[in-house]
């Protein structure tokens, strides 16, 4: 998986998602859990895009920790 910040320092663009990460919940689950993902925090909305495996992730501060 792969990401990349985007201009709203409070999203981030994900790329190359995990076949087992289907839904927006999937996304917000891993980047709400100190145990997968240390760096991050309370997520607002999760947009999917299937065709390429991707999801903009937008959190509920811009620090995006915990």
């Amino acid at each position: 998986m792969s990401a990349v910040a985007n201009d709203d320092s409070r999203k981030l663009v994900v790329s190359n998602l995990p076949s087992d990460m289907t839904t927006p919940d999937d996304v917000a689950l891993f980047f709400e859990s100190d145990s997968y993902c240390p760096a991050g925090g309370d997520v607002t909305h999760v947009q999917m895009t299937a065709e390429n495996h991707s999801a903009v992730v937008t959190f509920k501060d811009k620090s995006g920790s915990h």
